[in-house]
């Protein structure tokens, strides 16, 4: 592994890891993790010449930073999560797994606070996701944390999401509540208005 473990919680470490050592893990363990969720397989649409283009498309993608990370219990792999950078402020929260032994003891909200750690120690400004709108495991979590639901969209693939965000800047925050008719503008806000 080339790079070292950093303690999670009680018993759980984390550690950035290949884009090879994920995906090997994920491929194995991501229906245990989903077993119920429906996802239409879109590129079935797809003509070669499509696909193709897809593929040329996501060149231009090569070099944003991802990061990939397994998540162990002693040392056996138990979970993952993967982050991708958007523009130069934002970092987008992909995909988190635990497979379900450990699911419940409290190691998502503890990734979660130590992901916003790493992601503002690398000067990011906002954090985006998006979960099932059903999701309430994850979408509880993160709202607890200070994420803010910015959005929805209706995907073909997946279904309905929701999209949360998390800003670092603590009146990035208070202006997407102001955005939201949540919350008159103050002081603060009105001199930027």
């Amino acid at each position: 592994m080339p790079f070292e473990k950093e303690q999670l919680l009680t018993g759980y470490t984390i550690a950035e890891v290949s884009a090879a050592e994920f995906d090997l893990f994920y491929a194995s363990h991501s229906s245990i993790v989903y077993p119920d969720v429906l996802q239409i397989d879109t590129d079935v649409w797809l003509s070669a010449k499509e696909r193709a283009d897809r593929s040329d498309l996501a060149r231009n993608l090569r070099h944003r930073l991802t990061l990939f990370y397994l998540i162990y219990y002693a040392d056996l792999p138990i979970g993952w999560h993967s982050s991708y950078q958007i523009d130069a402020e934002t970092i987008y929260m992909f995909d988190s797994g635990i497979v379900p032994d450990h699911q419940g003891k409290g190691v998502y909200p503890a990734l979660l606070l130590w992901l916003l750690t790493q992601f503002k120690a690398r000067g990011f400004q906002k954090v985006t996701s998006q979960h099932h709108a059903s999701n309430n495991k994850v979408i509880l979590p993160k709202l607890k944390a200070g994420f803010l639901i910015t959005g929805f969209t209706l995907d073909e693939s997946v279904g309905l999401m929701v999209q949360l965000t998390y800003a670092f800047h603590p009146l990035r925050k208070h202006v997407y509540e102001f955005r939201t008719g949540y919350k008159r503008p103050d002081e603060a806000i009105r001199k930027f208005l």
